[in-house]
Protein backbone atom coordinates (compact mmCIF):
# COMPACT_ATOMS: atom_id res chain seq x y z
CA UNK A 1 0.00 0.00 0.00
CA UNK A 2 1.31 3.64 -0.88
CA UNK A 3 1.79 6.10 1.73
CA UNK A 4 0.97 9.28 -0.60
CA UNK A 5 -2.47 10.22 -0.25
CA UNK A 6 -4.79 10.42 -2.94
CA UNK A 7 -7.50 12.87 -2.93
CA UNK A 8 -10.67 11.67 -4.67
CA UNK A 9 -13.64 14.79 -5.78
CA UNK A 10 -16.82 13.70 -6.09
CA UNK A 11 -18.87 16.35 -8.74
CA UNK A 12 -22.46 16.09 -7.90
CA UNK A 13 -24.19 18.12 -11.11
CA UNK A 14 -26.28 16.01 -13.45
CA UNK A 15 -24.60 18.68 -16.24
CA UNK A 16 -20.88 17.62 -15.56
CA UNK A 17 -19.93 14.16 -16.80
CA UNK A 18 -17.11 13.22 -14.19
CA UNK A 19 -15.37 10.75 -16.80
CA UNK A 20 -14.43 13.24 -19.74
CA UNK A 21 -12.53 16.65 -20.12
CA UNK A 22 -15.05 19.47 -20.89
CA UNK A 23 -12.69 20.42 -23.16
CA UNK A 24 -10.30 17.08 -24.16
CA UNK A 25 -7.06 18.28 -25.57
CA UNK A 26 -8.11 17.58 -29.51
CA UNK A 27 -10.68 20.18 -29.12
CA UNK A 28 -10.52 22.22 -32.09
CA UNK A 29 -12.23 25.18 -32.00
CA UNK A 30 -10.37 26.83 -29.00
CA UNK A 31 -7.10 25.43 -30.35
CA UNK A 32 -3.53 27.82 -29.62
CA UNK A 33 -3.40 30.35 -32.78
CA UNK A 34 -7.46 30.28 -33.33
CA UNK A 35 -8.55 33.95 -33.64
CA UNK A 36 -12.66 32.81 -32.43
CA UNK A 37 -12.43 31.76 -29.22
CA UNK A 38 -12.91 32.99 -25.59
CA UNK A 39 -9.81 34.70 -23.91
CA UNK A 40 -9.58 35.57 -20.11
CA UNK A 41 -6.93 37.65 -18.60
CA UNK A 42 -5.54 36.25 -14.98
CA UNK A 43 -7.41 39.07 -13.62
CA UNK A 44 -10.87 37.43 -15.40
CA UNK A 45 -10.16 33.85 -14.69
CA UNK A 46 -9.35 34.85 -10.89
CA UNK A 47 -12.49 36.54 -10.07
CA UNK A 48 -14.85 35.06 -12.55
CA UNK A 49 -14.32 31.69 -12.48
CA UNK A 50 -12.96 31.66 -8.79
CA UNK A 51 -14.14 34.65 -6.91
CA UNK A 52 -10.20 35.73 -6.09
CA UNK A 53 -7.54 38.06 -6.47
CA UNK A 54 -5.08 37.48 -9.82
CA UNK A 55 -2.48 37.42 -6.89
CA UNK A 56 -4.12 34.92 -5.57
CA UNK A 57 -4.32 32.37 -8.81
CA UNK A 58 -0.80 33.61 -10.29
CA UNK A 59 1.01 32.32 -6.50
CA UNK A 60 -1.39 28.78 -6.86
CA UNK A 61 -0.43 27.98 -10.47
CA UNK A 62 2.77 28.05 -9.98
CA UNK A 63 2.44 25.58 -6.44
CA UNK A 64 0.00 23.67 -8.02
CA UNK A 65 0.13 20.06 -8.87
CA UNK A 66 -0.28 19.02 -12.45
CA UNK A 67 -0.07 15.90 -13.50
CA UNK A 68 -1.81 15.77 -17.03
CA UNK A 69 1.05 17.35 -18.78
CA UNK A 70 3.70 20.16 -17.89
CA UNK A 71 2.85 23.91 -16.71
CA UNK A 72 4.00 25.36 -19.54
CA UNK A 73 1.94 23.63 -22.00
CA UNK A 74 -1.32 25.33 -20.91
CA UNK A 75 -1.10 27.98 -18.30
CA UNK A 76 -2.52 30.92 -20.84
CA UNK A 77 -0.42 32.53 -24.02
CA UNK A 78 1.74 35.31 -23.67
CA UNK A 79 -0.09 38.40 -26.01
CA UNK A 80 1.80 41.49 -26.18
CA UNK A 81 2.77 41.93 -22.01
CA UNK A 82 -0.45 39.81 -20.86
CA UNK A 83 -1.06 36.37 -20.72
CA UNK A 84 -4.58 35.03 -22.23
CA UNK A 85 -6.35 32.02 -20.70
CA UNK A 86 -9.25 30.00 -22.91
CA UNK A 87 -11.24 27.64 -21.52
CA UNK A 88 -9.10 24.83 -22.00
CA UNK A 89 -6.75 26.50 -19.50
CA UNK A 90 -8.90 27.13 -17.32
CA UNK A 91 -10.52 24.13 -16.99
CA UNK A 92 -7.06 22.19 -16.33
CA UNK A 93 -6.53 25.22 -14.03
CA UNK A 94 -10.06 24.29 -11.96
CA UNK A 95 -8.76 20.75 -11.83
CA UNK A 96 -5.19 21.09 -10.56
CA UNK A 97 -6.42 23.89 -8.20
CA UNK A 98 -8.92 21.11 -6.82
CA UNK A 99 -6.24 18.30 -6.70
CA UNK A 100 -4.39 20.21 -4.89
CA UNK A 101 -6.73 21.41 -2.18
CA UNK A 102 -7.04 24.92 -3.36
CA UNK A 103 -10.42 24.84 -4.26
CA UNK A 104 -13.26 22.99 -2.78
CA UNK A 105 -15.16 20.78 -4.55
CA UNK A 106 -17.90 22.76 -4.81
CA UNK A 107 -15.55 25.45 -5.97
CA UNK A 108 -14.44 23.06 -8.71
CA UNK A 109 -18.13 22.43 -9.28
CA UNK A 110 -19.20 25.82 -9.81
CA UNK A 111 -15.77 26.68 -12.19
CA UNK A 112 -16.56 23.57 -14.36
CA UNK A 113 -20.08 24.45 -14.90
CA UNK A 114 -19.45 28.80 -15.44
CA UNK A 115 -16.35 27.08 -18.20
CA UNK A 116 -19.84 24.45 -19.38
CA UNK A 117 -22.12 28.29 -20.03
CA UNK A 118 -19.45 29.94 -21.54
CA UNK A 119 -18.32 27.07 -24.46
CA UNK A 120 -22.52 27.05 -24.79
CA UNK A 121 -22.62 30.78 -25.81
CA UNK A 122 -19.86 30.10 -27.85
CA UNK A 123 -21.24 27.50 -29.24
CA UNK A 124 -18.55 25.03 -28.90
CA UNK A 125 -20.82 22.71 -26.77
CA UNK A 126 -24.25 21.77 -28.26
CA UNK A 127 -24.83 18.42 -26.74
CA UNK A 128 -25.16 18.51 -23.07
CA UNK A 129 -27.78 20.06 -20.74
CA UNK A 130 -27.35 24.21 -19.38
Amino acid sequence: MSNLWSPTIVIGDAAIDPDRWLFPRQFEPIKPGSTVRPTFTVNEVSKFFFARSSAWLRSNERKAFWDEMPLTNFLGREVGVRREYTLFDIERIAHSFAQSGFISGERLRIALRLLQLEAHCWRYLMDGAI
